[in-house]
């Protein structure tokens, strides 16, 4: 096993909370490619959509989305797993879109980025755990580690 197996990554981590709202921040890290996007939502949410997840990863057939915030300029975070291959491969498409864009902005202000990384089950059962940890703690990391095709 190379370094570079493991050099895909998507890290997500609170930016921001109040008493209604958390901004989640969330960074892709792939060789060729790297983009940020904030996106808001509730810790509730973040649970419903983790759940969500991980019962999906239990059998791992059709797909499954995680996504806060919105494409309409506030930001967005997409994150969408399926597998690719009758022996259960899986993958995650993530689509990041910018915010903070005045409303009477130009579509084109907007900054979106799309990219499908190869995982594991695995892989994501720890990013579920991280994932769920962050909605309850408002700290630390969740990272989704991808693999090097």
């Amino acid at each position: 096993m190379t370094n570079d197996t493991f050099s895909h990554a998507i890290r997500m981590r609170v930016v921001y909370d109040d008493v209604h709202l958390i901004e989640i921040e969330t960074k892709l890290a792939v060789p060729e490619w790297s983009a940020v996007s904030r996106a808001y939502t509730t810790p509730s949410d973040v649970f419903e959509q983790v759940e969500r997840l991980r019962s999906w990863c239990s059998y791992r057939t059709g797909e499954v989305r995680i996504e806060f915030g919105a494409d309409t300029r506030i930001g967005w975070t997409c994150l969408r797993f399926y597998p690719i291959d009758k022996a259960g491969h899986v993958v995650c498409q993530l689509r990041l879109a910018s915010g903070h864009v005045p409303s009477d902005g130009r579509d084109e202000e907007v900054s979106r980025v799309s990219i499908e990384m190869h995982t594991e089950p695995g892989l994501i059962q720890r990013f579920i755990a991280e994932l769920r940890h962050l909605a309850e703690s408002l700290e630390g990391e969740a990272v989704l580690q991808g693999l090097a095709r």
